[in-house]
Order: C-alpha cells, then structure tokens, then sequence
C-alpha cells in the first residue's frame, strides 16, 4: 500500500510542477504582445484557466485589487500550487 502512495504523491507533485512551469509561461507570454491567438497560447490558456479562474472571481469581489493594470490571480494561483507542491 506504501508504494501505490508513494506513486500516486510523485505524480501529484510531477503534475504539479508542470502546472508551476505553465503559469510562468503564461505570465511572460501575458508581457508580449500579438501572440493571443496561437495554438501554443490557446493550449496554454486551456490548462490553466480552470486554476485561475477562481481566483480572478476571488480578486475582482476585492476592492483595492481593482483597477490595477496587471491580473493577480494567475500570481496567486501559482503562489497556491506552489504551497500545495511543497507540502
């Protein structure tokens, strides 16, 4: 039984850790421009949005986050992964 754990925690974090890596492409791929429509940035977009999406919804109910001129809730996505990932 310790080693299906064991197997199923690496994968885990293994998937993890691809997800970190996915969010700091779509941080710098966010700070170029032209390149919203290509399918590496659609397939980027697609495996990430559903971690991010909750907190966009989270940080535009947040009064001073409005307004700002960059979207916080791909950082605090990561910053959440990031915790889970080193657990």
């Amino acid at each position: 039984m310790n080693v299906a754990v064991y197997i199923i925690v690496e994968t885990v974090k293994k998937l993890l850790g691809i997800l970190i890596i996915l969010f700091l492409i779509r941080s710098v791929m966010s700070w170029m421009p032209g390149d919203e429509e290509s399918k590496f940035s659609n397939f980027i977009t697609t495996v990430t949005e559903p971690v991010v999406s909750p907190f966009r919804l989270m940080t535009e109910k947040i009064q001073s986050l409005q307004g700002l001129p960059i979207d916080l809730s791909v950082f605090f996505a990561s910053l959440t992964v990031m915790i889970v990932y080193f657990l």
